[in-house]
């Protein structure tokens, strides 16, 4: 039976893996557009940084690390945290989900709703009520399960380098 559960500090081993199991897969979806891969590409301290980023997400009571545990296998893993709006909106109390990624193996077996439960509860504890999330274009199925959830496309960003 999958569980979904905090992270702990020496979970970050595993997690490294399935984060970089998450940007090979990210990169897939996400080369579609020539254009679009040089603001994909990893920096060369990005293992270094993510590992930073996990144990100080791990470590914060006010930030939220889940992992989805099949046995003693991490299998999927979510990054939440409280942020805000710019001062002159009126909903300034924002959650962020940072990440949400599931092993493909495990996907399409109801994880991502398990730790939307999680990460949802959470944020209610925090007191937050409006919630945020980014995804790339390309990636339907997670577009998909996240306007079935209820989320709505507020902005599109856009990008470019200057000729």
């Amino acid at each position: 039976m999958i569980k979904i559960i905090d992270a702990k500090l020496n979970d970050i081993t595993d997690l490294m893996k399935l984060w970089a199991e998450f940007m090979n897969l990210h990169n897939k979806i996400s080369f579609i557009e020539k254009k679009q891969k040089k603001y994909y590409k990893l920096a060369d301290n990005a293992e270094d940084t993510m590992e930073t980023f996990f144990t100080k997400n791990i470590i914060n009571k006010n930030k939220q690390v889940l992992i989805a545990k099949d046995n003693k296998k991490i299998v999927g893993y979510s990054i939440s945290l409280p942020c805000t709006a710019p001062p002159v909106c009126d909903i300034t109390k924002i959650g962020l989900i940072s990440d949400l990624y599931i092993s493909p193996p495990y996907q399409n077996k109801g994880l991502s709703t398990l730790f939307k439960n999680k990460i949802f509860e959470w944020f209610k504890k925090c007191g937050i009520k409006h919630i945020r999330l980014e995804v790339d274009p390309h990636n339907e199925n997670a577009r998909n399960i996240y306007k079935h959830w209820g989320f709505f496309e507020q902005k599109i960003k856009m990008q470019m380098e200057i000729p």
